[in-house]
């Protein structure tokens, strides 16, 4: 995960706001932005996950970094507030913790 260039925590911290209708085609392309929870960032952007014949992605795969072996939770895209395309940033309407806790994108085996 990329560090967030040495922001304080004030840069990246925002109150709830809706997402403007403009924002949602940059969720469809953030793959690698920085995913901010509420309390802070959580992780990065590993892919969004898009239904059939669909614009607009269903869920979100975040990347959480992990000693071991990074973790990836499946997050609804209906809990991002907002995007920072020029500071490639994702904010999420949720906490780390309950980020933390979604089930996990388990990748086919072939």
């Amino acid at each position: 995960m990329r560090p967030l260039a040495g922001l304080p925590p004030s840069a990246y911290l925002r109150p709830a706001v809706p997402i403007p209708d403009h924002s949602v085609a940059v969720v469809a392309r953030c793959h690698g932005f920085i995913a901010v929870a509420s309390d802070g960032v959580v992780g990065e952007i590993e892919t969004p996950l898009f239904p059939p014949g669909a614009d607009e992605p269903d869920y979100l795969i975040i990347r959480l970094a992990r000693a071991l072996r990074p973790r990836l939770p499946v997050v609804w895209a209906g809990l991002v507030q907002e995007v920072d395309a020029e500071r490639r940033l994702v904010y999420l309407d949720a906490t780390r913790e309950e980020i933390r806790h979604q089930p996990e994108h388990l990748p086919l085996a072939v």
